[in-house]
């Protein structure tokens, strides 16, 4: 069936049909429904509200400062220009903010999220999620599911939340947290901070002079490419001192490197050998 095509350029109320429809709200602050159907949607200039309803759904803001909803069905949200907020619903949505401080929430399903030049919030909430925040200082956010966050330019912070989260800083001065969950963190180019969290995590630090956190929670953890004299073990939630360190932590040899424990969690510094740890290794 062809799509019933509809154009008004007001601050307009445009609502759809069971079909298949095609909106373009023009100039102005509009507010466009698409409702059931597989519908494409057009804000353009002005601060829109666009609802993709029922149906697998398309929909731009375009100009402006939008409000964009998928809702039921496979969605495709562009914000483009202006700070935008954008809700995914049920299915596995495509979002894209573009320039702009903008907001993205995926909620049910597998969806694909794409921040934008700005500082954007991205949340992918349930299903497993692949979640990117390109250029600007980011909030990046997987919550359920097995979800990739990939962090790109700017100084971001990433979450993974429960489950196994693959995590990239890429460029920036990062700060990656795996949660719960056995979790891969990357930290890319620049200075980050890289936090396992519950979980036994694979950590590779990557260029830069980073930190790695470890606590009594952090599980058993794996990190690969420390540099010493470089990078960092940063214990600096325990209370300890240096009178006290290696009272606390102790260091042993395996066959892959050495591990350093703590109240049953242990970190292994992959490649690196016992005699090479000292307290410079450690900030507390």
């Amino acid at each position: 069936m062809a799509k019933a095509k509809t154009t008004f350029d007001i601050h307009d109320e445009l609502y759809g049909s069971s079909s298949d429809d095609w909106m373009d709200g023009l100039a102005g602050n509009d507010l466009i429904a698409g409702l059931a159907g597989n519908d494409v949607l057009f804000g353009r200039a002005g601060n829109d509200t666009l609802y993709g309803g029922a149906g697998h759904d398309k929909a731009h803001g375009g100009i402006g400062n939008d409000l964009l909803f998928g809702y039921a069905g496979n969605d495709t949200l562009f914000g483009n220009g202006g700070d935008d907020y954008m809700r995914g619903g049920i299915g596995s949505d495509l979002m894209a903010g573009g320039d702009g401080n903008d907001g993205l929430y995926g909620e049910g399903g597998n969806d694909t999220l794409r921040g934008g030049a700005g500082d954007d919030t991205l949340a992918g909430h349930f299903g497993n999620d692949r979640v990117f925040g390109q250029a600007g200082n980011d909030f990046l956010r997987g919550d359920a599911g097995n979800d990739t966050l990939k962090g790109g330019w700017g100084a971001d912070r990433l979450e993974g939340g429960n489950d196994a989260d693959f995590l990239a800083g890429n460029q920036g001065t990062d700060v990656l947290y795996g949660g719960a969950g056995n979790d891969t963190l990357y930290g890319g180019l620049n200075s980050d901070t890289l936090i396992g969290g519950a979980g036994d995590d694979n950590i590779i630090t990557g260029a830069g002079f980073d930190r790695v956190r470890f606590d009594g929670n952090s599980g058993h953890d794996a990190v690969h490419d420390f540099e010493d004299g470089v990078d960092l073990i940063d214990m600096t939630k325990l209370g300890l001192t240096d009178s006290n360190l290696f009272d606390k932590v102790s260091v042993s040899q395996d066959a892959n490197g050495a591990v350093i424990s703590y109240e049953g969690a242990t970190l292994l510094l992959a490649g690196v050998d016992v005699s090479d740890v000292d307290a410079s290794d450690f900030l507390i």
